[in-house]
This record gives structure tokens, sequence and C-alpha cells, in this order.
């Protein structure tokens, strides 16, 4: 009831902030960063927000429009998840994932969970929260029990369980047990596992409110959403393009949807079957969250990433209102009303109220203790208030009795919740226990029909004399029908697998051609199903549940693997073959396995059942196949080295310009990397023939009084190039060069000794002059003037001996 008035209170307010914007759409946020993945319970709305360099949660009370935040930690969190006070989220603080926890109420943060793997996307309601665990090696489903502070895990399948959501004591997921991804439910209170879907292809996603459930769906080669609701499977968009990441709160299921070329949000009702566009603006619009009539979801219009909401029309849900009365106007208490999925009962004034009920026909009854039942097809299209009237149970005196119905399979098992009904002088319903009874008293005495209904069961009906206490058993025949369908991990049908399910009964057979089998009224319970085959391995699923629904189901057999691995290489291990197929075939049947491609240092690895044995074809060289192959199961040793003849050649014939043959020429060939890989000469005819491994090559050919002839070309593996006829050009003759005769330069002659003689005699004569002045003089004025003289003297007879020297 508190949160009957909570709800009210904050619809009916939130009306009134959000539409005094003047449209449904209100802007939460207004950040200039980032704000992604929001959820919403009642009038307060969560995050993950990118404000303070890390992610970091923040909230938002709609009623008082306050924002406030809930993580300040340095490191980030993210997918924040909310109901009453608790907010919930992933935590990277310690190194890998954590789960944290938040009281709005006492602003005081809390670890959930701190283990060494890492635990993500968490989910809470009431007093339980779920998340995806990695401490197993795969990802599991667990819980924990805010009010006990307990753990538990919810599977324990070998496979992965991921994407939890939580409603009330009903936990779902998307499984992939059965090789794609199905929907999979779990209930804390009876511990009973449900498989929801059972397409073979994926169902991702989900989410749950009430008694629906909605996922995201690619069975139609694109992404539809589809839902399960009142024990029956619905399609709810058909639409070509994608609609994905689903939110539902009770009658109301909102995506977003790319049909316009962006992400819109849409919204479809289950009651009305009507479809419609939240969003039309031509940004993306994602992750919508729903609670009572309000969406919120993170919206790119401002050119980063805001939170966003929308108010529904307020006619999405209603209430009924039951008021029950005797045949004399007295009320009823504690009278058990039930519409459809909803229930309520009578207080002392003998008034049910039923809310939150999504529009649509559904069928009312109303029973109590000592009156008769009561039963009306009941239309919603608003709010309903319906008086209704029980008549007593009537009996003579001494003619009433008990009867008591125990209800079991054929194995005999109670069956629980069968709907047991006696018809005749009066009509008495209930429903079994857990052990399978269910007892009717004050019975009045007379011809009845019995009836027993149960889901996953034939109904059964007999006519039956009440006269006295009596105990009747019945057995119900299960309509269940499980098809196993045994595939390759390249879903390929696995014919002549075999196929038990061993538990409260024992079923055995063998795959036909397309590798399926069917067992029909199938018990239900919990068995060991085990699929297998010599070539594939076993598959074994000790927890496969058959409870209420038909079981269509794909197994992969994925049989213990090992490597093949190696290096290719032509003719010799100094050249890997780099880009070549590598073909794996099954020894014994000579069928191909596996094909893959050299990486550029020839190496290559693949991946094989460990029980065959195999053989290997590098390219096209059939007749040197590799045989006897056995896999490893390790990297690390087996390696093979494969060396494969190229079956290369490069072959020409050199001449001259005068076309004769050429013996002797010297061939070299080099790589791209100009290194010589191969040399060679001409024959006495000018042929020669060179092997060589595949790739490109530069040729040189080289003849003593030739020039050097010099191509290019590339070469296949199994390919003779034909260069064809190589013409080598002579080299041209030395030219010796004469210098033309340059005139005569003459030489002057340099004097005779004869004529010399004459020069030196003069030069002497002067000299011994100026010494004997020098000797003699009596001052040195005339000293000076004697020596100028003489100098000048011998300066004049040297020039007039020179003069006579040129002309003589």
């Amino acid at each position: 009831m508190r949160n009957s008035m909570n709800g009210k209170m904050f619809v009916a307010l939130l009306l009134c902030v959000f539409l005094s914007e003047g449209s449904h759409v209100v802007q939460i946020t207004k950040s200039v960063r980032n704000q992604t993945n929001p959820a919403i319970y009642s009038s307060a709305v969560v995050w993950e927000d990118d404000r303070n360099g890390n992610w970091d949660i923040y909230g938002y009370t709609i009623l008082s429009q306050e924002e406030f935040p809930i993580t300040i930690n340095g490191s980030n969190q993210y997918d924040p998840a909310i109901y009453e006070n608790y907010v919930v989220w992933m935590d990277e603080r310690n190194g890998n994932y954590d789960i944290y926890g938040y009281n709005i109420m006492t602003q005081e943060e809390f670890p959930l969970i701190v283990n060494e793997s890492s635990q993500i996307n968490p989910a809470v309601y009431k007093d339980y929260v779920v998340w995806q665990d990695y401490r197993n090696g795969n990802w599991d489903i667990y819980g924990f029990n805010l009010l006990t502070g307990t753990e538990f895990p919810i599977t324990t399948n070998g496979s992965n369980q991921t994407n939890p959501a939580i409603y009330e004591t009903m936990v779902v997921w998307q499984d992939y047990r059965n090789g794609n991804w199905d929907i999979y439910e779990y209930d804390l209170l009876t511990f009973e596992e449900t498989q929801i879907t059972t397409n073979a292809n994926n169902q991702t996603n989900p989410a749950v409110h009430r008694d629906v459930i909605v996922w995201e769906d690619d069975r139609n080669g694109n992404y539809d959403i589809y839902g399960y609701t009142r024990l029956q499977e619905v399609q709810i968009t058909a639409d070509q393009s994608n609609q994905t990441n689903p939110a539902v709160y009770s009658s109301t299921v909102v995506w977003e949807d790319d049909r316009n070329g962006n992400y819109d949000i849409y919204k479809y009702d289950l009651s009305t079957q009507e479809e419609f566009q939240i969003t039309t603006d031509s940004y993306d619009q994602r992750n919508p969250a729903i609670y009572g009539t309000i969406i919120v979801w993170e919206d790119g219009r401002q050119g980063n990433t805001d939170i966003y909401g929308f108010n529904l029309p307020m006619t999405s849900v209603f209430t009924l209102t039951v008021t029950v009365i005797d045949t004399d106007g007295n009320p009823i208490s504690k009278a058990s009303v039930t519409l459809g999925p909803y229930t309520g009962l009578t207080d002392e004034t003998g008034v049910a109220a039923i809310t939150n009920i999504a529009g649509g026909s559904y069928t009312l009854t109303v029973s109590a203790a000592g009156y008769q039942g009561y039963t009306q097809l009941l239309s919603i299209t608003g709010n309903e208030t319906v008086i209704i009237t029980l008549e007593r149970e009537t009996s003579e005196p001494g003619a009433q009795v008990s009867v008591a119905v125990t209800v079991k399979d054929t194995v005999q098992n109670p069956v629980s919740g069968a709907t047991v009904t006696l018809v005749g002088p009066s009509t008495y319903t209930g429903i079994t226990d857990t052990q399978g009874d269910v007892a009717f008293f004050n019975v009045v005495s007379g011809s009845y029909t019995l009836s027993v209904s149960a889901k996953g069961y034939q109904d059964w009906a007999q006519p039956v004399e009440v006269t006295t206490d009596d105990i009747i058993s019945i057995t119900l025949v299960s309509n269940l029908s499980v098809t196993i369908t045994a595939q390759t991990a390249s879903e390929k049908p696995v014919p002549g697998a075999p196929v038990a399910m061993t538990g409260p009964a024992t079923y055995t057979d063998t795959a036909d051609a397309q590798g399926k089998v069917t067992f029909s009224h199938v018990v239900h319970g919990t068995y060991t199903l085990t699929v297998s085959h010599p070539d594939y391995g076993t598959y074994t699923d000790s927890a496969f549940q058959v409870t209420t629904n038909d079981i269509t189901t794909v197994v992969k057999l994925n049989p213990e693997m090992g490597f093949i691995h190696g290096t290719v290489h032509w003719d010799t291990v100094e050249t890997p073959a780099k880009n070549v197929a590598v073909r794996i075939y099954d020894q014994a049947i000579g069928v191909l396995q596996k094909e893959v491609t050299t990486d550029f240092e020839g190496r290559f690895i693949v991946e094989v059942p460990n029980a065959k044995k195999y053989y290997i074809i590098v390219e096209d060289f059939v007749e040197q196949k590799y045989v006897g192959i056995s896999p490893t199961n390790s990297l690390a040793r087996g390696a093979l080295t494969l060396i494969i003849d190229s079956e290369c050649r490069v072959k020409g014939v050199v001449i001259n310009e005068a076309g004769e043959e050429i013996a002797g020429a010297d061939i070299t060939l080099k790589d791209t990397k100009d290194q010589v890989r191969a040399q060679g000469t001409t024959d006495s005819s000018g042929l020669f023939t060179i092997k060589v491994t595949p790739g490109t090559y530069s040729i040189e050919i080289a003849q003593q009084g030739y020039l050097l002839s010099t191509q290019t070309f590339t070469v296949s593996h199994k390919e003779i190039y034909n260069l064809g006829t190589v013409t080598l050009k002579k080299k041209p003759e030395p030219r010796i060069d004469v210098p033309e005769e340059s005139p005569p330069v003459e030489t002057p002659e340099l004097p005779s000794k004869s004529l010399m003689v004459p020069v030196l005699i003069t030069l002497g004569t002067c000299i011994l002059v100026v010494v004997i002045v020098v000797i003699r003089a009596k001052n040195r004025s005339d000293l000076a003037k004697t020596v100028l003289i003489s100098v000048f003297t011998g300066i004049i007879a040297i020039i007039a001996m020179w003069i006579l020297f040129q002309i003589g």
C-alpha cells in the first residue's frame, strides 16, 4: 500500500513538473559532459556521468528537480540500477569490477561484492541484488540478500549467463548453454529454473516486470522486440530495421529503434496493441528506462549525451475496485479477487482495489470460504467499480462431505499448481499444493464432473458421485515434447548421434538425418541430457529442465580440440611459403576439415577435433601431401615443417645480334632485396634452365664482350617462366684519340759561355774598383760620392754588355 500511494503521488507531481515545460519531453541533465545509461525508480533517476574526467554515478530527484552526486571515487563506476533508496553499480576502484551500493536515505556507500574476478551488470529489486560473475572462469548469475547479507549462486552451468534482470523473486537472463543465446528464468523462492525461449537464433538483453518478460530477438534477420506474457510468446515489433535495448513496466514496453536512420525511442502498449514514437529528434536517443508513466533515456541532440525524460498519458493503467457482499448486503472480508494476473483481497468493508491494470479483457474470479465462486469476463478500458454478490453454499443437514484430490504424474511425482474443479449441485475450485493435494470441505452430495488441468499436462475429466468423504487420486499425462537437434559448431546436423534424457523417466533415441530427436509426453522434472558422437565428442547438461513448455533446443557438439600448426617452405627451410593455402583433411574419409592461409613467415595454425588423424595438402600439390598428422594439445610442441617442391623454373636462350647462340653466359637471379637467389650458365646452344622458388626476381645475363642484360619477372608455384630469346649486344671497340700538332713555341736562348765571360770580367772589375775607392777615401763625403759614381758606372757597363750580347 505504501508503494501504491507513493506511486500515485509521484505520477501526479511529475505531471506538473513535466507538463509545465510545455511539452512531454524534458531535458533532465544539462552538463556539457556526457551522461549515459539512466535508470529510474519512483521520482529518482540515476546515471553514469563523466563530468569529473572519470565515470561517476549521479542522481536526480524529479519532484524537487535537484541533482546530487552518488560516487566521487577517482576510478570508474558504471551501469547503475535503483530500487527505492538503494542504488547499485559496477566499480573498478580495486583494479577489477566489483559491485558497490549506496543508500540515498542515509547517504552511505558500501561494498556489496568484492572478489578478485569481475562482477558486472547489477540489477536490484527490494532486498535482492543480482549480477553476472566471472569467478568460475565463465559468466554466471549470482545474487545477494540485503537483509541477511548472504551471497548465493543462481546459475552454475559451464556456459555463459549474462545481463540479469529481476522483479520480485523472478530473475531472468540470457544464456548460451544451447549454443545460442536463450532467455532463462529462475524463481528465488521455489529454486526452479525455466527456459523461456527455445528459438535457435539469439534472444538477448531481457527485462521483466510482473508477468511480462521482453527481450531483443534476431530470428528474422534483424533485431525485433519479443515478449513472454501469460504463458505465451508474442512478437512486439516487426519493422525490418533494428529494435534493441527493451525495458518494460506493466503493459508498456519501450525500446530504441533505428527505422528512421537514427535511434529513436518507441513504446508499445500490450493491452491495446498500439505502437507510438516517443522521440522524433534527428540525433540518437538510446538506452531507455521506464517507471510508471515516465520514460528516461540518453540523448545526443546537444552535441554531448544528456538524460531526457518523457511523460506517458495517464490512461495507460487503470484501477478496478471490487466490493464483495452476500445476498443480505453484508460485506465479505478476505474474499479472493483475481483479474487475470492481478490479485487482491477484500478488507473488512468487503472492498479490494487492484491498481496499475493494463487495459484489456480479463477473467474476474471471486471466491470466499462458505460461498459459491463467481466468474465473469470483464473488459478494462478505464477505472472500474463493480459489486459482486456471492451466494452461500446450500446443503441439507448431513448431506455435506469432504473430498480430497491428489494429482500426480505418470511416475507418481506430485503435480503442484493444478486447477481442480468439481461441477455439480455446487461448484468447487482449488489449486493443488506442492504435494499435489487439494481438499474441498462441506461439499453437497450429488453427481459431479471432476476436472483437472495443469500447464504442460493433458486435461483430465470424468464424472464422480459424491456421497461420502472420499480421496480421489488422479494421474495426469504430460503433453510436453522435447526436440533435440544435434549440430556441429558450424551448424551442420550430426545424424546418428545417440541422445539420452535421464531423470524422472528415461528417454533414448538416435538423431535422424537432420540431427533431430523428439521425445513426446515427457515427464516434468530435471534431467541429465547427453548427446554424443565418436567424431564430435559428448555434450552433457545435468540440469536440463522440463517444466511447462515444449522445448526445442540445439545442442552444439564441441569435441576436445587440438592444434595442427607449423611452417611451410618452398624447396628449402630458408624460403618461407607465405600466403599459400594449407588444407587439412580427415584421413579416414578424405573430407576437407579446415583451410587456412600462411602468414608472411609461412606459419599456419588450425584447431581440429583431437580424436582424428589428418593429412595436409599445400595449394594443389596433391602428390606431396603429408599424412598421419595428429593434433597436439599445446602450441608449445608438435610444430610441423613442411618443405614443398615448388616446381618453379625460369628458362630462356641467349643469342648475339647476329643470331648466334652464346654459350657460357652467366645467369644471376636476385630477389626484391637485391640478394642473389640462384645462378647458372648457358649451354652450348645458348639455353639455360634454373630452379627457383615462387616470387619476383630480377635476372642479369652477362658475357665478356657484351653489354649486361637485365629484366624483372614474377613466377608462381608450378610455373616454368619462359624469358624467350635474350639478345646481347656487343660492347663498342675502344677509340684512341691523336691530338692535333701545335705551332712551335720559341724558347729564348741562354747566353753562351763565350758571351758571359766579358760580362763577368766587367762585373768583377767594378767591384774591385769600389773596394779600392773605399780603402783610399779620405772622408765619408768623398767615400759616398765615389761609391755612387762607381756603382753607377758599373751598372752602365753591365747594360752595355747586355745590349752587345743581344745584338751579337
